[in-house]
C-alpha cells in the first residue's frame, strides 16, 4: 500500500468509524484530517467539541510528527486552559492550523512512509 493509499483509507475509515475504530498510524492521519476541517469549516471550537482530551493531545502529537510544532504547540496551551476557552489562545491555534503552518500534504505523506517502514508494509 502506498503512503497515498493509506492516507485516503485512514480517512475513510475514521469517517465511518470515529477516531476510536482507527491503529495509531491512521489516527496520524485522520486526527490532522478533522482539524483542518473542522477549524476550514466551523473554527476550532468544533474540534474541541467533538474530541476528549486524550484524542486532541493524539492530534497536537500529531501535528508535531509532520513539522508543525507550532500547531501542537498551540493546541497544548488550548488543552492547558480548559475549561475555559480564552480567544487569543483559540484564535492562534485556528490559525495555525487554517494555514498548514509548518507542513503540508508532502510532510503528512512522508510520515505515513516512515510509519509504514516500521510496519514492514
Amino acid at each position: 500500500m502506498t503512503a497515498d493509499e493509506f492516507i485516503n483509507a485512514a480517512i475513510d475509515k475514521g469517517q465511518s468509524g470515529g477516531a476510536a475504530s482507527l491503529d495509531p498510524d491512521e489516527r496520524l492521519v485522520y486526527l490532522i484530517a478533522e482539524a483542518e476541517a473542522s477549524c476550514d469549516m466551523d473554527g476550532i471550537d468544533t474540534l474541541l467539541n467533538g474530541y476528549g482530551r486524550a484524542d486532541l493531545d493524539d492530534c497536537a502529537a500529531a501535528f508535531d510528527e509532520v513539522g508543525a510544532s507550532g500547531i501542537g504547540a498551540a493546541l497544548r496551551a488550548v488543552l492547558s486552559a480548559l475549561p475555559a476557552r480564552d480567544d487569543a489562545v483559540l484564535g492562534r491555534a485556528d490559525a495555525l492550523i487554517k494555514g498548514r503552518v509548518g507542513y503540508d500534504y508532502d510532510a503528512i505523506r512522508a510520515a505515513v512512509d516512515r510509519r509504514l517502514a516500521r510496519r514492514g508494509s
